[in-house]
């Protein structure tokens, strides 16, 4: 589905914990290894195997909703405005402070006083949730938009280091201990207000048919089996409240999928690439980011500064991750006010999308 609209981005900002060292990490989780029983992984192998060199990781400073509530009032104050200038509110996360009633948009609504006939919404999403979020924005009549994102791994790990370390009833529990040794902490939000820009943006699930073949892509990509009303037999439902990662699916949509989304912008604009002064692509794992990144330059002729990475250094932030990487070029200088800017994300579900919009600051 495609959407030209008039969004452009008003204000953003983006937060995350001091960045923890691999190696420190790893000394301080102790993840055992099954290759050498009774030894836990040092950074270095858990580099070679995931690529990354450190982490955004705060357990204490993540379980305080206080910083997601600055983060958001920093994004207000770029954009100039006020909390009663915001008629549209939009929250993404797959690790919520509280998991009923949306009580985290409501929490963080009241906290910034926003205006109460704002309409929660409150997107469980991951690694492609900034494109259903600006999808959605598009489809709506709002003004001005906050969506406001964050994931909060280490205060989920760190209340679950059994599950995720020491848990061999999980279908998928050789491979538990990457979800919390990829993923890290980030905040982000961002405001989207009406211009008289044109801006484009699509969305796909990928679940009824692929791009390339027809056929349907049937995996979910993160499983989070546990804590619903559906049960599976001969497990424990304690033991399966954790993201598992199913890899090589992750390996293969990741590819597809910001493939299908490349070919969506040329479809759109066959010089887009020309128009643009940045791409943002999901940070998804080092491996597979420089894999898509060599690819892709070397397909196209651009130049290596169109497209930037951070999780070898910071992790998977999901989310969050094109948000910080956006807000740092912002507020270096990097972009300006009316810099067309590119998002192409995929994600759990599965689901990609991406979008063309304008930086007005």
């Amino acid at each position: 589905m495609e959407t030209n609209t008039n969004l452009c981005i008003k204000g953003s900002s983006s937060f995350i914990g001091e960045v923890t060292d691999i190696e420190e990490w790893a000394k301080n989780n102790q993840i055992p290894n099954i290759k050498r029983p009774g030894q836990s992984l040092n950074g270095e192998d858990i580099q070679k195997i995931l690529g990354i060199k450190g982490k955004s990781w705060n357990p204490s400073l993540f379980s305080n909703p206080d910083i997601v509530e600055q983060t958001a009032k920093s994004a207000l104050n770029m954009a100039c405005m006020s909390p009663s200038d915001i008629d549209a509110f939009i929250l993404v996360t797959c690790t919520p402070f509280e998991v009923m009633f949306d009580r985290d948009a409501m929490y963080f609504m009241s906290k910034l006083q926003l205006n109460d006939h704002i309409i929660p919404i409150q997107l469980n999403a991951g690694c492609a949730g900034f494109a259903r979020a600006f999808n959605l924005a598009s489809r709506l009549k709002a003004k001005n938009t906050l969506i406001l994102t964050y994931h909060l791994m280490s205060p989920v790990s760190d209340n679950k280091k059994e599950t995720y370390f020491n848990n061999d009833r999980h279908p998928f529990h050789k491979h538990l201990w990457m979800t919390p040794a990829l993923f890290s902490d980030g905040i982000g939000a961002v405001i989207l207000s009406q211009s008289d820009q044109k801006s484009f943006s699509f969305y796909s699930r990928d679940s009824m048919s692929r791009a390339t073949n027809g056929e349907k892509f049937d995996s979910p990509l993160v499983h989070y089996l546990g804590g619903g009303v559906k049960k599976i037999d001969g497990y424990k439902d304690t033991d399966l409240q954790c993201f598992a990662m199913e890899g090589e699916e992750i390996k293969k949509y990741y590819m597809e999928g910001m493939s299908f989304n490349h070919q969506s912008f040329l479809n759109h604009n066959p010089h887009y690439l020309k128009n643009v002064k940045k791409k943002y692509i999901h940070q998804a794992s080092p491996n597979l980011v420089n894999a898509y990144i060599e690819n892709f330059i070397k397909n196209n002729n651009v130049s290596r500064d169109l497209v930037r990475t951070q999780v070898e250094e910071l992790g998977n932030i999901v989310t969050p991750s094109t948000i910080k990487l956006l807000d740092e070029d912002i507020r270096s200088g990097k972009l300006t006010n009316g810099d067309e800017i590119c998002f192409s994300v995929v994600g759990a579900g599965p689901e990609r999308g991406g979008f063309i919009t304008r930086v007005s600051i």
